[in-house]
């Protein structure tokens, strides 16, 4: 659930944090002749070593690993899927894109690489059937075919960032308010609404204790021109008062 993180110690010794709003599948077997895991949030994978490939899924992403430290997040209700390693090696493959490096299939990432598949095609799964039809109608009408996935890959980054949540720290970087409340919704439980959109691009970056929402808030208002209001569980983000027109 929103404003919660567990960990899940598998058949296979491997051990998994989940962010909130994640749900983790895998058979009854797991372990025994595969170990396939279906992913859908956010999740950092401890893999015990083994003759048999560690696998999750996500969509039409496969991340494949032996033994190895990495961190995927792929909540379906966003179009990306990220993956940063930590330790080991991992494959990963895209079966609705012809994802290869040096004429093989897949990726390979090394240790503080990080890979993200930005999915066009993933955000039409959450429209309905006659927005889907919408999209292709105009399509068609300008002659153009549908976003196809696009890869970014990284090296020497600072995996930190993106692997903090599961521990008692948050470590942000050049992160913009409304992907940090995206997060701050899952984390805490809660609801934010923007009373303006411009607020949305204010960008932040910094360390942050494993504090409560009310902490975050007040260091929020510190660092930038913004101001809340908290009623029940929604957060309003208002400019403040001394800068509005």
């Amino acid at each position: 659930p929103y404003g919660a993180r567990s960990s899940v110690k598998l058949q296979d010794g491997s051990v998994v944090t989940l962010n909130a709003g994640s749900t983790l599948r895998y058979n009854s077997d797991f372990g025994k002749k595969r170990r396939d895991l279906w992913l859908d949030g956010e999740g950092y994978f401890v893999v015990s070593k083994s003759k048999t490939p560690f696998v999750v899924h996500s969509g039409s992403v496969q991340v494949k690993a032996l033994g190895t430290e990495f961190n995927v997040r792929a909540y379906s209700s966003e179009k990306d899927v990220t993956t940063t390693l930590v330790q080991g090696r991992v494959l990963i493959d895209d079966k609705s894109s012809e994802l290869s490096e040096n004429g093989t299939p897949g990726i390979t990432l090394l240790p503080n690489q990080k890979l993200t598949i930005k999915n066009g095609a993933k955000t039409l799964e959450h429209l309905g059937k006659t927005d889907i039809q919408s999209v292709e109608k105009n399509l068609m009408a300008n002659n153009k075919k549908p976003v196809q996935n696009e890869i970014v890959k990284q090296d020497k980054i600072d995996p930190l960032p993106d692997i903090s949540w599961k521990d008692n720290e948050w470590v942000i970087y050049r992160e913009n308010l409304y992907d940090l409340s995206v997060k701050m919704e899952r984390r805490f439980d809660i609801n934010i609404v923007f009373e303006k959109e411009l607020l949305k691009v204010f960008r932040y970056t910094g360390t942050l204790p494993d504090e409560s929402l009310e902490q975050v808030l007040k260091v929020l208002t510190i660092v930038s021109p913004i101001e809340y209001k908290v009623e029940g569980k929604t957060v309003t983000f208002k400019e403040k008062r001394k800068n509005r027109k």
